[in-house]
């Protein structure tokens, strides 16, 4: 990890990283802040697989992707990128 990306001990992922969360009847994406827990809203796709192809479009090489259960838990699971990304 760079000094560069702050990271809150509590939390997996750091500035920069996207975060896809479950919320109602949508997924949420968001870029986290310079403090490792906000995040900046991106957009928000209907479906689950839409949602991590967007993020995993917008995230760069440097940083990573994270799929959340729902807004304010702790469920937290990396997105492999290149797993998404591949073709089927």
């Amino acid at each position: 990890m760079t000094q560069n990306r702050s990271r809150v001990a509590s939390q997996p992922y750091g500035e920069g990283d996207i975060v896809v969360t479950a919320v109602a009847n949508h997924y949420a994406i968001g870029r986290v802040k310079g403090d490792g827990i906000t995040q900046e809203p991106i957009g928000s796709q209907q479906d689950l697989a839409d949602a991590l192809a967007r993020a995993c479009e917008l995230v760069g090489a440097s940083h990573r992707v994270f799929l959340s259960a729902q807004t304010g838990t702790r469920l937290i699971a990396p997105v492999d990128c290149e797993t998404i990304r591949s073709p089927k």
